[in-house]
């Protein structure tokens, strides 16, 4: 089992995580009006994501559930993953950027969390613990599905070669 330190760490950097993509994806919704509707929408969904991690973030709090987590980096992809949302954010405001790319940036962060097994990782002591990280990595793969499908309509087919590196700059093995 994680310390209590790092449980509630880890607890409140996925939070974080999730309104972070919210908000990008929020800015995406404003600088891409022809797939608004579908960024406002995952846009809610990661709010929705973030109060369900905020919930168990209290029980975290009072003790009433732990969890572990068998990927020791978590807490620090999560922070780089954080960073890189920071910095994609601002590209989205400075309207440089093709909605193709905004897309293709969204799958990556998607993505990776399913391929790196963010929520998977994680393991709790309650139903209620399973049951939220179970709805967050499928909600995850949900958003990937829709991204995949937002790509084809905006270049006709879904790449077939995605970058060599994720949003958290490490290698894709």
């Amino acid at each position: 089992m994680l310390s209590k330190e790092t449980q509630l760490e880890v607890a409140k950097l996925l939070e974080q995580h999730e309104l972070a993509i919210s908000g990008l994806y929020k800015a995406y919704a404003q600088t891409f009006p022809k797939h608004k509707t579908a960024w406002q929408k995952l846009a809610m969904e990661e709010i929705n994501h973030a109060e369900r991690i905020h919930d168990f973030l209290t029980r975290l709090s009072d003790g009433s559930v732990q969890i572990s987590a068998t990927h020791s980096l978590l807490p620090e992809i999560i922070q780089a993953s954080l960073d890189s949302i920071a910095d994609e954010l601002k590209k989205a405001q400075s309207q440089n950027m093709l909605p193709i790319d905004a897309i293709a940036t969204a799958m990556d962060l998607e993505e990776s969390m399913i391929e790196d097994k963010w929520f998977m990782s994680l393991q709790g002591d309650s139903p209620l613990v399973k049951r939220v990280l179970e709805a967050l990595a499928s909600g995850t793969r949900k958003h990937a599905q829709e991204l995949q499908a937002m790509m084809a309509m905006e270049d006709g087919v879904a790449p077939k070669k995605r970058p060599e590196v994720t949003h958290t700059g490490m290698k894709k093995l």
